[in-house]
């Protein structure tokens, strides 16, 4: 009670789990202790007002973008989305964050985990929350007002730890970036001394063969020196031939 909406102002209200509502001002500070608490096991209802001039068509979202509902609405601006009719989980909550969307554009995203603070009093984009419940603490006390821009300490470590991933798989490629060229330049070194392996053998092989020709020009000159023995010996023969010939002439004589 005491809250403005538009030309309208409550005067007294219900809640299904808390009761009669304390009255608020405008903007809304917290009740009383024991009648609100602190979100706790997610959000399962919130009640918003729109704050534009147009009645346009609110479609509901959730974190993966599947669509959970839409409502058109009227001229108070003031609807209420409820986790039990829209089916975001199982527990009938909201899961952890929707999103609002206006002819195709989205215009406000609200976390509904419970990891940050949120109640009555809060903006996200043209709309307020007015009220609101957790499915572990209940009704949302009221809050100041303003959106928290700090990020959640869940997605702090998960992001510190795709950080530290990150990192990690960076080195570990630079690492093998350097084994390949450090692999790569003893591979290089290890086929320059092939090479000059490959000219010693090479100039081994000339050698080798400069020596089979050079024992195969002895041989010939071997063969061609045991030629001229032999010729010289048969010339030997002859001239032992003949002066046996001569001799054997010279004997003929005597006796004749």
């Amino acid at each position: 009670p005491g809250m403005v909406f538009g030309p309208f102002t409550i005067v007294e209200g219900y809640s299904r789990n808390g009761g009669l509502l304390c009255p608020v001002d405008n903007p809304p500070t917290p009740p009383p202790s024991g009648d609100c608490a602190p979100c706790d096991g997610k959000v399962t209802q919130l009640t918003l007002q729109y704050d534009g001039a147009d009645q346009p068509l609110v479609e509901v979202y959730d974190k993966k973008g599947n669509l959970l509902g839409s409502v058109q609405l009227d001229a108070t601006g003031l609807f209420t989305i409820d986790g039990a009719d829209l089916n975001a989980d199982r527990n009938g909550t909201l899961g952890t964050e929707i999103a609002l969307v206006i002819d195709g554009v989205e215009v406000a995203r609200i976390h509904t985990s419970c990891s940050q603070p949120i109640g009555p009093g809060m903006v996200f984009g043209p709309f307020t929350i007015v009220e609101g419940y957790s499915r572990n603490g209940g009704l949302l006390c009221p809050t100041d007002g303003t959106q928290s821009t700090s990020e959640p300490k869940d997605c702090q470590k998960e992001r510190e730890r795709d950080k530290k991933e990150k990192e990690k798989r960076q080195r570990e490629k630079q690492g093998k970036k350097g084994e390949r060229e450090e692999y790569g330049k003893a591979k290089k070194s290890r086929g320059g001394e092939a090479c000059d392996d490959d000219d010693d053998d090479h100039g081994k092989g000339q050698k080798k063969g400069r020596s089979k020709l050079g024992k195969k020009g002895e041989r010939e000159e071997y063969g061609k020196g045991k030629n001229s023995r032999g010729g010289e010996a048969c010339d030997d023969d002859d001239d032992d031939h003949g002066k046996g010939q001569k001799k054997g002439h010279s004997k003929h004589g005597d006796d004749d």
